[in-house]
């Protein structure tokens, strides 16, 4: 099924093409948003549609549900989209994170939910907000986050958390760990700007939280006992 391309509008969004089928000349305009959704990728089809510089004005890039692995190098085929600001990844078959550090400025949006991904990489990512929920992450190492406002990472199988300094995190969401639980002794630390987590459905509580250092700095605005989703006044 073929939907939709606005080209006058300023986006093109297609479902269900082969991307073999795509001229490099069908991107070659002022476009703000492009949507591929369920559209099957060849090894160079990135590179060949995305390093182009007629996509300077990219905002947002969907490509979802497109089968796409490591060896399609989406990371580096986006690297000279000066622009972009929301990438969309979710449901592919991604394992690893590579290539982010090449981008001139932080991402908005990053979301990579469902890509059975082994870490959020080595490098510290320049991203906004981060989305890895249901990618079967065992580890979350905020040291790699440290340049993220918002992490959600949930529906994993986290089981530990490596703390980092100097972290910007403002929000992050641990729900559905269900095997989560402890925080780091310097968790409250480290986070200082931290205003509002989510615990729910994890082996953390309350009391968990309150035997941590510098959890009385940390002003409790609002409490959801049951959704174990807490809110600081920071």
């Amino acid at each position: 099924e073929r939907v939709a391309a606005g080209a006058k509008l300023g986006y093109v969004a297609l479902n269900g093409v082969p991307v073999g089928d795509i001229p490099s000349s069908a991107f070659e305009r002022n476009l703000s948003r492009i949507e591929l959704v369920n559209c099957s990728f060849h090894h160079n089809d990135c590179q060949r549609l995305f390093l182009s510089p007629a996509l300077e004005s990219l905002k947002k890039l969907k490509l979802n549900n497109c089968q796409l692995e490591d060896e399609h190098m989406v990371f580096q085929a986006i690297g000279g989209l000066r622009s972009l600001a929301h990438l969309e990844l979710r449901g592919n078959r991604i394992k690893h994170i590579a290539g982010l550090r090449q981008l001139d400025q932080p991402m908005k949006v990053l979301d990579l939910s469902n890509n059975p991904l082994t870490s959020c990489g080595e490098d510290v990512l320049a991203v906004e907000q981060l989305v890895v929920s249901r990618c079967g992450l065992k580890r979350l190492d905020l040291h790699v986050l440290a340049q993220c406002e918002v992490v959600v990472a949930s529906h994993n199988d986290i089981r530990s958390i490596v703390s980092a300094s100097s972290t910007r995190l403002q929000v992050l969401d641990l729900r559905n760990n269900v095997d989560l639980s402890k925080l780091p002794d310097s968790f409250f630390v480290d986070l200082k700007r931290l205003w509002q987590l989510e615990l729910g459905n994890t082996s953390i509580d309350e009391s968990d939280l309150r035997s941590l250092p510098s959890w009385s700095k940390f002003k409790t605005r609002s409490q959801q006992k049951g959704d174990k989703r807490f809110s600081f006044l920071n």
